[in-house]
């Protein structure tokens, strides 16, 4: 195998034709110039690393908030569970009253003639009040529960920005 034939150093291209001399003055500004921009370019990293730890900083709370409502709302349908079981058990009950007086004033009507007990026929007549009242109430209250929720969910979603 042949190796090339070097030529002599003055016939080979020279590495950078167009490469002039500088004069130590222009050399001494190039240099400062580099100076200002590395200096420069040292304060906007600082900066950016300070505005990266404040973000970082920002994100770590707003993930804690978003945690502890994802809690919070967890604990609130629990309640709102809670509360409707309730709410079903009552008005079973309540309904069960009233068919039981139902029954008692058919048993009665035999042998007690219409409005012949005053204090008896007063107090299923209150009884029905109370509970025409009670059940008035209740379905109010579950009305504004329903309405407070849906309030509540187009509100934040105003808040979320969806």
């Amino acid at each position: 195998m042949r190796l090339p034939d070097v030529s002599p150093r003055s016939q080979r291209p020279a590495l950078y034709p167009n490469f002039q001399e500088v004069s130590s003055a222009k050399a001494s500004e190039l240099a400062q110039a580099a100076e200002d921009l590395a200096s420069r370019m040292t304060a906007t990293l600082e900066e950016f690393q300070r505005r990266k730890e404040e973000s970082d900083h920002i994100h770590d709370l707003l993930i804690t908030r978003v945690e502890r409502a994802a809690e919070r709302i967890l604990v609130l349908e629990y309640r709102i569970a809670e509360m409707e079981d309730d709410f079903e058990a009552n008005q079973s009950e309540l309904k069960f009253l009233r068919i039981q007086l139902q029954a008692l004033e058919a048993q009665c009507a035999q042998y007690i003639p219409h409005n012949e007990d005053p204090e008896l026929t007063e107090s299923i007549l209150n009884w029905k009040v109370d509970w025409e009242d009670i059940d008035k109430r209740s379905k109010a209250r579950r009305k504004k529960c329903k309405m407070s929720v849906t309030n509540l969910s187009d509100s934040q979603k105003v808040v979320d920005g969806s």
